[in-house]
């Protein structure tokens, strides 16, 4: 099919793919294209066809007589499109700019085709509330900030080849359940996803700060292989009855699980080391046992809890508010 060329301009563009350096091209299919800085590849810069509810996005199109092939997506390019329904994003697309399907509020369907994109980019599917589930591509390592943030997301499976989820990438989504093997996680990463009823968390070093804050529905919780959990990680989990550590972990940090006000069973294993402040205020355990080792229970660990008797050994480190004044200490 000819594609015919229209009108020449400059477009900024930010981040990922440079600039927009020479044509716009709107061809018959309704997508407009445009060329980056470095590259004689098109991209997509916006679709002309604001009613359209499926676009595909083609391997190459023809402008003046020439074959030119398309590999990106521009910034904004679908942006605030309330129409597009179903976007399907081939192998031969390798690079996405920021806030391509922002706010796209009637998309349902994703589908990347083949193994072409290792980053979805900051915001790319931000404020996408109908979009309920998709499958990532199978080369994906990094995940950007706020990329689903806000979004309709249920279920979602992570690959293998995962290596981060960046700040603020799941805050507000409706997923409900979370398996992380071995993924740096940052910042607010799951922040507020009260529809997350079970997460599993193995083969990291940190759990960071506020990384899933406010889980109210989280009702199962798997720890292994970690050695720190980070200040208030998992504050306000009050649907959480039980927790069991591994030996791995370390530290937990103040107020990481804040307001467990379900919890009856927790378990410690041989290796922690400090317990923070406000830990694991308004528990409902009756009895712990701290295991051997210098470990520091620190002031108000247990505040507001329903301790009765504390177990501990003599290297145990703690203070006259590290239990409520009630609780009775045992050595063992």
């Amino acid at each position: 099919m000819k594609k015919t060329l229209i009108f020449f301009m400059l477009l900024p563009f930010m981040a990922f793919l440079g600039s927009c350096s020479s044509n716009t091209i709107e061809p018959t299919d309704n997508l407009n294209y445009c060329t980056t800085s470095g590259s004689s590849k098109l991209i997509v810069c916006n679709s002309s066809s604001y009613g359209k509810k499926k676009v595909t996005i083609p391997e190459t199109v023809e402008i003046n007589g020439k074959v030119r092939e398309i590999d990106g997506i521009a910034n904004d390019a679908f942006k605030d499109n309330p129409y597009i329904e179903s976007i399907v994003i081939p192998k031969h697309i390798t690079r996405v700019g920021i806030r391509s399907f922002f706010n796209c509020s009637a998309l349902k369907e994703v589908v990347f085709e083949g193994e072409g994109l290792t980053y979805l980019s900051s915001s790319m599917f931000e404020n996408t509330q109908q979009l309920k589930t998709m499958k990532l591509p199978s080369r994906l390592e990094t995940i950007n900030s706020s990329c689903f943030k806000n979004c309709g997301l249920e279920t979602l499976d992570f690959p293998s080849t995962l290596k981060e989820i960046k700040m603020r990438t799941f805050e507000n989504a409706k997923l409900k359940s979370v398996t992380l093997d071995g993924v740096m996680l940052e910042e607010h990463a799951f922040t507020n996803c009260e529809s997350l009823e079970e997460a599993t968390i193995k083969n990291l070093d940190t759990i960071p700060y506020h990384a899933f804050y406010q889980p109210i529905a989280l009702k199962k919780l798997t720890i292994s292989n970690v050695k720190e959990i980070g200040s208030y990680a998992f504050y306000g989990a009050n649907s959480l009855e039980s927790l069991s550590f591994d030996q791995n972990l370390e530290v937990i940090n103040d107020s990481a699980f804040y307001g467990v006000n379900n919890l009856t069973s927790l378990i410690f294993k041989e290796g922690i080391k400090r317990i923070g402040v406000h830990t694991f205020e308004n528990a409902k355990i009756e009895t712990l046992t701290i295991p051997k080792g210098a470990v520091e229970i620190q002031g108000y660990a247990f505040n507001n809890s329903t301790l009765k008797e504390v177990f501990i050994t003599e290297e145990t480190i703690y203070n006259s508010k590290s239990f409520p004044d009630y609780t009775k200490i045992t050595l063992h």
